[in-house]
Parts: structure tokens; C-alpha cells; sequence
């Protein structure tokens, strides 16, 4: 089952047909399911004008997150990998079909699906930007509320004189977990620095093209760092700063079960650099930059740059995968970390490894009391990262084969793999004491 997906702006209806079996629209701009309204208010507001160029890829990372997030893996063949086929409009058509095998390769890597691109003319000029626009200097980095992204923006400030961070959030949790975020970080600044947050609601409904829901959503990265460039092409700079702990980065499969559906790619280093070499081609020359590229969560956290306060500041940022499920638990409203996922105790392994300590509020919140069914999902992850830890510890040459598990390194081979078994040593500090029961 080959899907079509073909993106238009405002009024355009020109006829586009894609040989697929079953073809949609979607539909960006005022009067469209989805809006970029409450983007070009957030720009408008501090007087940033972005390209057409950012614009375009803007539009064609917006369409791959509507299509990855809007169309059900059971449709592929093989009941994971889907073909997609969209059809976007651009400015200049040249450069992005110059572009267009490399797009292809770095977004297939991203999802796991087979992708094939179309570009055609832009009929309709997207307005977005501000009216009387100011373009100055400043660092523009990614801003998603957590704990990564929150110790980027505490360093910039360190650093600049004019920080724009840029949040994408599809649920009011993230947005409300990126504001909290953002106001501890407004605390940090001095009366001579200028501090913004540009937070972007992009999403399509769920039943947007009657073709199911998915929720792995691993092409929004892609989505994150074209609003950052978006942001970027509006000021005087030459990188964007995507802020993330390399551990993460490489995300290596803890078992031979999970390479699959849990080895996401969103910032692996195969990715970025796929999608440099693409954005180089359409002529978006951004360098897309990790000072955290070799630090554990843990060491991202110790070096931090403002230590007075940071143990309460830190522990409000949301690194949780499951935010909102603590609200069936509880009965409460609000999002909370749940204390027992993968990232929850990759975060918990940080706090102890660098302050001894941790603030945050978890609904799991004592690990060691009673031993954890790892049949369900209270101790699933951990005795995955239990097995996982141990298996690096006892034989850590066996690093240089699991880190490539998750896809291709060119390059710093050797402390890609230091990097991993640091992180993993982390884990254990936190995990090694918990007990687990069950057949996992």
C-alpha cells in the first residue's frame, strides 16, 4: 500500500496526481486544519522575517510530520514500514530535486519508511514573518523543556548577548513544560541580555486524512530543527544549536528485541549529518551544532555552567515519555514523569551522577523498596537497562559493536564508544541495586 500525501498552502487546488494507491491533501495557512497562525504571531512579535527558502522546508518538515504521525504502520507491508510519496511546493524547484536524493536517504533513516519526494512550483506565497522586520545578531537554539535543551540555553546565556530558543509542542503539556522551562531560564539573565522563546504549535488533528493515528512520531526532529532554521534564517547567525546529550544521541538498542520500534534516530549522528549535507544542497548553509555531542546526561548536567539553584530549576523540566499518563494513574490534571522509562531513568541516573540529588517529582518514585515486575510496564525499561548496563560493564570492548547498532558513525569512532560506556556506567549507579521479577 503506497500512500500520497500532497501539501498545499492557502487557496491552491492545482491538480497534482501521484502514482500511489491511495492520495491526500494537507492543507497549510489560515482556514487549513493546520495553522501557522500562532508561529507567524510568535515572529511577528519579535520582528523576525524568515526566508523563502526556510519556509519551503519548513513546509515539506511539517507535511513529513503530518504524514509520519497521520498514517498507520499496519499499512505497510511488513506491518512497520510504510511508503510514502508527497508532493510539496517550492520556490525554487532546482535546487530541491538537486537535493532530493539526499533528503530522501536522511529522512528514510529517520522513520524507517520508504520515502520518495515530489517538488513542484509554489503557486501561493506562504505569508509568515513579521511586517516591519529587525534582523540582528543572536544564537538561535532548539527548545523542547527539557533537561538537555534547558542546560543549553542556562550555557548560551553564559555566552551571548541575544538568545532565541525555539519550542515545538503538538499537546498542551509540552507547551506548558517548555513555558515553565523558560521561565526558570528568564530568572538566569541579566538586564543587558535579550532572552525569547518562539513556541510553535504545528500538528495535524488525528483523524486528519482517515487513515488512523500513529504515535511514535520519530520525524519530529526533523520538524524541530526546520522551525529552528526558520528562526535562524531570520537573524544574523550561521548555526543552529540543537542541544542534546550524546548518550541520547546515539540511542543504541538496550536489547536485540528493541531495535525496531524503540531505536529512534532523532539526533543521531548519521542523521544530522545526511541532513546537512540535504539542507547544503537546497542552499540552507546553517551548521546544525551539539556542543553535547560527547557528554553523558550526567556530565551535561555537572558542567553546567550556572550551578546556584540548579537543583530546583532542573527538576521542573519534563524528560518523561509518557507525561501525561500519570493522570490516569493519580487522577490529576497535570503531566509528571512516571519514574520508570527509559528516559525517566537516564534522567534520574544524571541528577545522581552530577548532584547527588533529585528534585523532581516522579509518580514510580522508589525503586528499590520491592522488587519491580518487568512483565509489565513499572519494570520493563529498567531491566532492560539493568541487562543492557551490565552487559557493557563486564565486557566493554563489546561497545564498538552496539553503538553501531542504531545506524552508521563516519567519524570519532573511538569516543562514540567511551561516550557509551560512560553513560551506561551512569545507569548502572542508579539501576544496579533495584531487584526485578518476571520472564523479561
Amino acid at each position: 500500500m503506497t500512500i500520497g500525501v500532497v501539501a498545499r498552502l492557502g487557496s491552491d487546488t492545482s491538480p497534482v496526481s501521484l502514482d500511489v494507491d491511495r492520495q491526500h491533501d494537507v492543507c497549510f495557512g489560515v482556514g487549513c486544519d493546520i495553522s501557522l497562525q500562532r508561529l507567524n504571531a510568535a515572529l511577528d512579535h519579535v520582528h523576525l522575517k524568515p526566508t523563502s527558502l526556510a519556509k519551503d522546508f519548513l513546509i515539506f518538515a511539517a507535511t513529513v510530520f503530518a504524514a509520519d504521525t497521520r498514517l498507520q504502520r499496519r499499512s505497510g507491508q511488513d506491518g512497520w514500514t510504510r511508503e510514502i510519496v508527497l508532493s510539496i511546493p517550492v520556490h525554487d524547484v532546482d535546487r530541491w530535486e538537486a537535493a532530493r536524493p539526499g533528503l530522501e536517504r536522511a529522512v528514510r533513516f529517520l522513520t524507517g519508511d520508504l520515502w520518495t519526494f515530489h517538488f513542484r512550483r509554489s503557486a501561493v506565497s506562504l505569508p509568515l514573518g513579521a511586517q516591519h522586520p529587525i534582523r540582528q545578531a543572536a544564537r538561535v537554539a532548539l527548545f523542547s523543556g527539557g533537561l538537555d535543551s534547558f542546560i543549553g540555553a542556562l550555557d548560551g546565556l553564559q555566552e551571548v548577548t541575544r538568545l532565541i530558543l525555539v519550542g515545538h509542542y503538538a499537546d498542551g503539556a509540552t507547551s506548558t513544560a517548555q513555558h515553565d522551562a523558560f521561565l526558570r531560564v528568564t530568572r538566569r539573565k541579566t538586564d543587558s541580555q535579550e532572552l525569547s522563546l518562539i513556541q510553535s504549535y504545528v500538528s495535524a488533528p488525528k483523524d486528519y486524512l482517515q487513515e488512523g493515528y500513529e504515535n511514535t512520531q520519530r520525524s519530529r526532529s526533523i520538524l524541530f530543527i526546520a522551525l529552528g532554521i526558520l528562526v535562524a534564517s531570520s537573524v544574523e547567525t550561521t548555526e543552529l544549536i540543537v542541544p542534546e546529550n550524546g548518550f541520547i544521541s546515539l540511542n543504541v538498542p538496550l536489547t536485540d528485541l528493541r531495535v525496531g520500534t524503540y531505536s529512534t534516530r532523532t539526533t543521531h549522528p548519521h542523521f544530522i549529518s545526511l541532513l546537512q549535507s540535504a539542507l547544503r544542497e537546497i542552499g540552507l548553509t546553517f551548521t546544525l551544532s551539539n556542543p553535547y555531542q560527547f557528554k553523558t546526561k550526567g556530565e551535561m548536567l555537572s558542567e553546567c555552567r550556572t550551578n546556584d539553584s540548579l537543583l530546583d530549576d532542573a527538576s521542573i523540566t519534563m524528560s518523561c515519555a509518557h507525561p501525561t499518563a500519570s493522570r490516569w494513574k493519580r487522577g490529576g490534571p497535570a503531566a509528571q514523569h512516571c519514574g520508570r522509562c527509559a528516559a525517566c531513568i537516564i534522567r534520574r541516573a544524571a541528577f545522581q551522577h552530577a548532584l547527588n540529588d533529585d528534585a523532581t517529582d516522579y509518580t514510580t518514585d522508589d525503586l528499590y523498596s520491592t522488587e519491580l515486575d518487568s512483565d509489565t510496564a513499572v519494570g520493563r525499561d529498567i531491566r532492560a537497562l539493568r541487562l543492557a548496563a551490565r552487559r557493557v560493564i563486564d565486557s566493554p570492548d563489546i561497545t564498538k559493536l552496539l553503538i553501531l547498532k542504531s545506524g552508521p558513525l563516519e567519524s570519532q569512532y573511538n569516543r562514540y564508544a567511551d561516550l557509551y560506556l560512560r553513560g551506561m556506567h551512569e545507569i548502572w549507579d542508579l539501576v544496579g541495586r533495584v531487584r526485578t521479577r518476571g520472564a523479561y
